[in-house]
């Protein structure tokens, strides 16, 4: 006799084992998500360089404890390798201050667990996680590696805005995680820079800072993102 076939069961997994609270609290502004964990930590740092090009001013501290301590490398995500000359300026000034540092997908996996710091692609950085993380986001960045990227570090997350071009998504997660007392401790603006940058973000449009990026040489073109449902029907706006 043939047997009936068994209802399927839908089960939402939520619980996160490597984010802490204050990261699933920041994901979840900037996703909307609804990721939770009772796993304590720091809060979630967003920092802004002076000028794009002076990231390891910005990020000097990170990697001098991570060549002091004897533990995970850094990982360094980004969104783009090729042509990116801020990323190249800030790993050839990071090897310069003697710390070692191995690009993923090029170095041997013995490399990269010699290193001090990892860089990695919001692309490629699926399956790979780090007591540090830092992200580095740009104004725009399709809405699934730049979650990936967000959801990589076991302890600190540090994302690094661009002073001139901020990303509205995490400008305004940032602004909502400050504006409630129960959110206001998972995120801390670790400088002047970073609070102009999160002040300029906070009236950008969230959907475009979230779709893959249209590149023309050497410009970035939003115009051609495409909107989400909610924006067009003017959801959550104003």
């Amino acid at each position: 006799r043939a047997l009936s076939p068994s209802p399927w069961l839908r089960v939402e997994m939520c619980e996160s084992r490597r984010l802490t609270r204050p990261m699933a609290t920041f994901v979840n502004a900037l996703f909307g998500t609804d990721i939770r964990s009772s796993k304590d930590g720091p809060a979630v740092e967003v920092r802004a360089p002076r000028s794009i090009f002076d990231l390891h001013a910005c990020l000097k501290d990170v990697f001098e404890d991570a060549q002091r301590a004897d533990g995970d490398p850094v990982l360094v995500l980004s969104d783009r390798k090729r042509g990116n000359r801020p990323l190249r300026t800030l790993l050839n000034c990071i090897s310069r201050g003697g710390a070692r540092v191995s690009v993923h997908g090029l170095d041997v996996d013995d490399a990269e667990q010699r290193a001090h710091v990892v860089s990695a692609t919001f692309w490629s950085a699926k399956g790979l996680e780090s007591d540090t993380v830092v992200v580095l986001l740009p104004s725009a960045a399709a809405r699934n590696p730049t979650y990936v990227a967000c959801t990589r570090a076991r302890r600190r997350l540090i994302v690094v805005l661009d002073p001139r071009e901020p990303h509205a998504g995490a400008a305004q997660a940032c602004a909502q995680c400050l504006g409630s007392v129960e959110t206001a401790s998972a995120v801390r603006v670790y400088n002047s820079n970073a609070l102009r940058a999160c002040t300029a973000g906070d009236a950008l449009d969230v959907e475009a800072s979230l779709c893959a990026p249209q590149w023309h040489g050497r410009r970035l073109d939003l115009s051609q993102c495409r909107p989400s449902r909610a924006s067009m029907l003017g959801v959550g706006q104003g």
